[in-house]
C-alpha cells in the first residue's frame, strides 16, 4: 500500500451539503470538499454504461459491471472524447446541480467549464503521484475549481482521491520562494499525453513535459503512463507541506460510491492510492469556474446559467 497509515477516511466527508457560506469556510480551512450522494446514484450509472459501450467492452470482461484489465487491457478513455460527449456521459457531467452548485458556491449567475473532459481509466498498479492543478490549469482564473466524479464505486484498494489537508494554504509560500513552479511547460504535439492544456475536444495537442521542480521521478505511474508534474512519489516526501505531528498537511481519503463527489482548488496537494485490484478504476475530471473570470489560453469553455428550476 502505497500510502500505509498516512491514509485516513475518518474526517474525509464534508457533511454540510447546502449552506453555502459554510461550504467556503470549510473549502478555505481544509482546502477540499467531499459530498456524499451529490448525484443520483442511477445516472452516474447510465454513464457508466456508456462508457463500456463506446469502449467496446465485451461482457466476458466484465466481473458484477467492474471491467477485468487481464480480458480487456486496452481500456484507455484519456483521449476518447467522444465518449465524454456521448449523451449520457455529457448530461451526468454538465448535470443542473452541478451547474446550481457551482453557481451558488463561486456566488455568480454564470459559470463555465472547460470543454476538454480529463476521463480516466486506471489500471492495476498505478497511482497519480502528489501534484497540484495549479501546473496544468494555471493560467486563468485562480478560482478555477476540480469536481472529481468517480464512474463507480471507487474503495481506496481501487484508486481513490487522497487530499493533503490545508496544504493550499502552503503552497502559495513555496511559490513564492521558488520550489514550486507557477505553471508546467507546455509542448506542442499529439498523444495521449499528461494533464495538460487542451485546446479543443477532438484531439489532444498539448502535452505538459515539466511542472514542478520537486518532481521525484517514475517511481509509480499516472493512468496515463506518465508522471510529469508530480511534486513527490509520496505523501512523506511532499516538500513544506506533510507534517505528521499536526493537522495541516494530513492525507485523508475514502470509499467512493457512486454519486459521491470531492470538489478540490487549484493549490490543494492532492494524489490517488494505488490501484491495488484486478479491475480498471474510471473517473472524470470536471474543470469549473466563474464565467467572468479569466480563461486559461490554452484551454476551451463552455458558459452556463442555472436553469429556472434550480
Amino acid at each position: 500500500d502505497l500510502l500505509g497509515s498516512e491514509a485516513r477516511s475518518r474526517g474525509f466527508c464534508t457533511r454540510v451539503h447546502f449552506d453555502f457560506a459554510a461550504l467556503r469556510k470549510r473549502m478555505d480551512r481544509d482546502g477540499y470538499l467531499f459530498l456524499k450522494g451529490f448525484l443520483h446514484r442511477d445516472e452516474v450509472v447510465r454513464a457508466r454504461k456508456s462508457v463500456l459501450e463506446d469502449a467496446a467492452v465485451p461482457p466476458s470482461a466484465l466481473k458484477r459491471s467492474e471491467v477485468i484489465i487481464a480480458k480487456f487491457p486496452k481500456l484507455r478513455l484519456l483521449d476518447r472524447q467522444d465518449i465524454a460527449y456521448s449523451e449520457p456521459v455529457h448530461k451526468l457531467l454538465h448535470h443542473p446541480k452541478i451547474i446550481a452548485f457551482f453557481s451558488k458556491f463561486f456566488e455568480c449567475k454564470a459559470v463555465a467549464t472547460t470543454r476538454y473532459k480529463w476521463l480516466r481509466s486506471v489500471g492495476a498498479g498505478e497511482y497519480t503521484g502528489v501534484h497540484i492543478d495549479k501546473v496544468y490549469l494555471g493560467r486563468g482564473s485562480k478560482r478555477l475549481t476540480t469536481m472529481w466524479i468517480p464512474f463507480g464505486d471507487i474503495p481506496m484498494r481501487l484508486g481513490s482521491l487522497c487530499v493533503s489537508v490545508g496544504s493550499h494554504k502552503a503552497v502559495e509560500t513555496l511559490i513564492s520562494e521558488g520550489k514550486l513552479e507557477r505553471n508546467a511547460e507546455i509542448k506542442s504535439g499529439k498523444g495521449s499525453g499528461a494533464d495538460g492544456g487542451l485546446d479543443g475536444c477532438d484531439e489532444i495537442e498539448n502535452e505538459v513535459q515539466t511542472a514542478i521542480a520537486y518532481v521525484q521521478g517514475s517511481g509509480g505511474q499516472k493512468g496515463d503512463k506518465t508522471s510529469s508534474g508530480w511534486i513527490a512519489t509520496e505523501p512523506s516526501k511532499t516538500p513544506g507541506v506533510y507534517s505528521p505531528k499536526r493537522s495541516e498537511g494530513k492525507w485523508v481519503s475514502a470509499d467512493f460510491s457512486m454519486g459521491d463527489v470531492a470538489v478540490v482548488p487549484l493549490n490543494t496537494v492532492h494524489m490517488s492510492t494505488t490501484n491495488c485490484t484486478e479491475y480498471w478504476r474510471i473517473s472524470c475530471d470536471t474543470r469549473w469556474q466563474p464565467a467572468s473570470g479569466p480563461r486559461d489560453p490554452l484551454l476551451k469553455f463552455s458558459t452556463h446559467q442555472v436553469s429556472s428550476t434550480n
